[in-house]
């Protein structure tokens, strides 16, 4: 590599005002050490903690959502299913396997 970064360059990367400074930082364990020294002395206490947890909540709000989709989608088909009394494709159910007949 060529010429090392110095600390106004850090820092301005730390800071959102060096982005073109990316690549190379990134791509270096030296740089990325500093980086974390740089942002662990900005922050007033460790969001670690609440970062997972507000991972976690996204998580299950998400996997929350797909079974209500799944579910509406299922109760969706069902519904034609049983207006039709229980009539799918033109064909009657047999009263023996249909738990709803009144044997």
């Amino acid at each position: 590599m060529s010429e090392r970064l110095t600390q106004t360059e850090l820092l301005r990367f730390a800071y959102g005002e060096a982005d073109e400074l990316e690549e190379v930082i990134l791509s270096d364990p030296e740089y990325l050490e500093v980086l974390e020294q740089i942002w662990a002395g900005e922050m007033s206490r460790d969001l670690s903690g609440p970062l997972v947890r507000t991972l976690q909540m996204q998580k299950m709000v998400s996997d929350t959502m797909g079974a209500v989709l799944d579910l509406t989608v299922a109760f969706g088909r069902a519904i034609p299913h049983y207006l039709a009394g229980g009539q799918t494709n033109g064909t009657t159910p047999d009263p023996e396997s249909d738990p709803e007949s009144g044997d």
